[in-house]
């Protein structure tokens, strides 16, 4: 979930709704396309448009980060799908329906392993991709320093160190 745009709440046209950090975000229209997220505390008090349906989670069954991660599998959004319908560019979730979808839910204890497992796992992606861009830049460093100490070398025809088109 992410700030889309700034605007006075007296600007907006349609019904208003305050959304609280850990509110389950459900977009009517695009929720089958995976427009599900648990708000983050930096969106706290953020105003939205009756398009999207905000959950509170009752925090004895689910963990946020838990809900989150499950909201965001390509899974519940073909799930979302199911219960949507409409024409083109009109394809609306049934809202009397969603509260029935089913969410299998492993217990508290669980989930937190499941969150801090894939926390932990995201770690590991974040340094394996700084990891990368460190040899890259080494690999181009090493290929700058390669063509500035063959200045002055010796020069010969890459037909006479290699046979070319055979």
């Amino acid at each position: 979930m992410r700030l889309r745009k700034v605007v006075a709440g007296r600007d907006l046209g349609t019904a208003k709704f305050v959304c609280r950090s850990g509110d389950l975000m459900v977009s009517k229209i695009d929720a089958r396309k995976g427009a599900c997220a648990v708000l983050p505390p930096e969106l706290d008090g953020a105003v939205v448009t009756s398009d999207f349906l905000s959950f509170e989670a009752n925090p004895e069954l689910v963990e946020s980060t838990f809900l989150d991660l499950w909201v965001k599998r390509p899974a519940f959004a073909e799930l979302c799908d199911t219960i949507s319908s409409g024409t083109t560019n009109r394809v609306r979730m049934d809202v009397g329906r969603f509260p029935f979808l089913e969410l299998p839910l492993p217990p508290l204890r669980v989930q937190g392993r499941i969150v801090d497992l894939i926390d932990a796992l995201d770690d590991a992606l974040r340094e394996c991709a700084d990891a990368a861009v460190r040899l890259e830049l080494l690999w181009w460093r090493i290929a700058d320093d390669l063509r500035v100490s063959v200045a002055g070398l010796p020069v010969k025809r890459l037909g006479e160190v290699a046979d070319i088109g055979g």
